[in-house]
């Protein structure tokens, strides 16, 4: 799928920047960046080193960052449970969550929770080393944490977190978790600040849900982590856990300090242009509140999956059996009645009936999976799964907090990875739980695994569905409900060459870029807004501006004054608005003056649907 598709916003955004290191421009200083900026020049060395098409060359190391992501989730489960299960993490990721070829996106998060996963599986096998080389793999996962952060900052923090708070609260021995009294003051201490600050990050956007989205997975990963621990006169001292974070504290300064020391003199010794490394950002910006199920459809599919588990329990019971039987049927039925949409087929709502009951309900999963882990750490009679499945809730829970503020299906890409690691292991054990307590034996063992698996199964079929726009058609009659979408294989520009993408594309962000390119001069600076980047790369135009994305509250008032002055000074010509980007962000709000600049200064020449091309007068 490598040439399948295109992404005007996100894999245009970073295109666009990775164009400007290129030209020897530095982020932060020349042009405005939202993340650390290790990715910038992991893309421009692919750039450098394949000689290809950017976009492809973007891609490879997206590619490379799953390849890594879906092997460390499988080396994280693979030590407590079997194969077969290890591999269901990696492939919910890629499968459900992973929205390619519809959208690419080169973010950051791929690498940086590939790294995350890495460090996690290395703190995971530490009960297992001594002296010399245990002090070594400290290091190492020091080192990655600190490269999480220099890929994305707020993915290193929580890593950091995570690791700080571990090593507080279970130590890394995994059969002696004693402690002494003063550890026990600081374990306190931590779980304290951990939820006071958790809560003070999202009060901005806080509502009940928010707060039980997030909370309520961090409290019971503390509780279960802190309650079991005991204070003895011969447990583990404060003494240790300092130690501790003092070798991984040199490891993440060996990789952070040199980089962190070069930017800043580049930068003229001004932190003020790194202040988003701190989290000092408009959270207003970028919040997107958390959408749920809606309606009574992902009940029906909940209800499927627990009368299909009756069913068993009762299968030697035959009006029982039977009565089971009849729920599934009804909790069938009401799924594709309360999905189906007015007009359409009955083949086709039987079809995506179960992805979209699930809308939404993808959300909630690393929620499920965090407080089964705590369950089940609490149940487990095995002291080093209790210790394995309390390290990983905690992990699991704070790494969780960087689906915020987006709280999207998209980050829950990055987001959900540990919490879905934690839940296959939770899921493996009930399974095995269910089926020795019902006796439940050939066919039965299966079917319990199926009821399990049904609702997670069903937020696949959905993602698939969504994964397909733009390369499937539904039809209203017919046999077959769906069909291949018409699509065009590009032969230019030479960027995008080879590139399949649907012909709505083509007629649309790929016209409206050649028209750019072949009504300027090269090297004469274009504009686009708001958040269609894309466009300067197809066009091979460059952007005079700071921003790559300038939705409302990108850039502060003073920034689009200066912003304007440059169209002036340069002066710019043509400019590109794109009306689907407009829609999305919605009011201009602070961008209110930019809008009524290009207003009185262009008019429009001509459209390529969404895309409105306009000249200076």
């Amino acid at each position: 799928m490598v040439r399948l598709g295109l992404d005007a916003e996100d894999e245009g955004y970073f295109v666009e920047q990775t164009t400007r290191v290129l030209q020897g421009q530095l982020p932060y200083r020349d042009f405005d960046s939202l993340y650390t900026p290790a990715l910038l020049y992991i893309h421009a060395a692919s750039v450098t080193m394949f000689g290809g098409s950017p976009i492809i060359d973007l891609r490879i190391v997206g590619l490379v960052a799953r390849l890594v992501l879906a092997v460390g989730l499988y080396l994280l489960c693979k030590p407590v449970v079997r194969p077969a299960i290890a591999v269901l993490p990696s492939l919910y990721v890629l499968v459900a969550l992973d929205r390619v070829p519809s959208t690419w996106e080169p973010h950051p998060a791929w690498p940086s929770a590939s790294l995350t996963i890495l460090a996690i599986w290395a703190f995971m096998r530490l009960p297992s080393t001594y002296g010399i080389r245990r002090h070594m793999v400290l290091i190492i996962i020091g080192a990655m944490t600190a490269l999480v952060f220099a890929l994305k900052q707020n993915a290193g923090v929580l890593l950091g977190l995570a690791l700080v708070v571990s090593t507080a609260w279970q130590g890394i021995d995994a059969t002696r978790t004693e402690v002494s009294r003063t550890l026990r003051v600081i374990q306190l201490l931590l779980f304290v600040v951990v939820v006071a600050a958790t809560a003070w990050l999202i009060q901005p956007n806080s509502s009940p849900i928010i707060l039980a989205y997030f909370l309520i997975p961090l409290v019971a990963a503390g509780f279960a982590s802190i309650l079991p621990v005991q204070v003895s006169a011969n447990g583990r001292p404060a003494a240790a856990w300092f130690r501790m974070l003092g070798w991984l504290g040199l490891g993440w300064s060996v990789v952070s300090l040199p980089w962190l020391i070069a930017l800043l003199s580049a930068l003229d010794w001004n932190a003020a242009p790194i202040k988003g490394f701190i989290g000092l950002v408009n959270q207003e910006v970028l919040w997107y509140p958390l959408q749920g199920p809606d309606g009574g459809a992902w009940a029906s599919l909940l209800g499927l999956a627990v009368a299909l588990l009756a069913a068993v329990r009762h299968r030697r019971r035959p009006l029982l059996c039977a009565a089971a039987v009849v729920m599934m049927i009804v909790f069938a039925v009401s799924t594709v009645v309360l999905t189906r949409r007015p007009g359409e087929p009955g083949l086709l709502a039987l079809v995506f009936a179960p992805g979209q009951a699930s809308d939404g309900v993808a959300l909630f999963l690393p929620v499920a999976c965090i407080v089964g882990g705590v369950v089940g750490s609490l149940r487990s009679r095995s002291p080093g799964t209790a210790w394995w499945l309390r390290c990983m809730t905690v992990a699991s829970a704070l790494t969780f907090l960087s689906e915020y503020p987006r709280v999207d299906e998209v980050h829950l890409t990055w987001s959900a990875c540990l919490p879905l690691a934690t839940g296959a292991v939770v899921l493996a054990r009930l399974h095995k739980y269910v089926t020795r307590r019902w006796r439940a034996t050939g066919a039965s063992r299966y079917l319990v695994a199926v009821a399990l698996l049904l609702v997670p199964a069903a937020t696949v079929l959905r993602s698939v569905g969504i994964r397909s726009q733009g390369f499937v058609d539904l039809r209203q009659s017919g046999w077959l409900p769906v069909q291949l979408a018409s699509t065009v294989t590009l032969k230019d520009p030479a960027s995008v060459a080879g590139l399949v993408v649907p012909t709505d594309q083509a007629d649309t962000l790929i016209a409206a870029s050649q028209f750019v390119a072949s009504n300027t001069s090269p090297g004469e600076p274009i504009f686009v807004y708001p958040t269609s980047p894309l466009v300067y790369g197809l066009a091979n135009r460059p952007n005079p501006t700071r921003f790559a994305h300038l939705y409302p509250g990108a850039a502060s008032a003073s920034e689009l004054d200066q912003l304007m002055v440059t169209l002036d000074q340069i002066p710019v010509n043509l400019v590109v608005v794109s009306e689907s980007d407009l829609a999305f962000w919605g009011p201009a709000r602070e961008n209110a003056s930019l809008e009524a600049y290009l207003v009185s200064n262009y008019h429009e020449i001509v459209e390529f649907g969404p895309y409105r091309v306009l000249r200076r007068h």
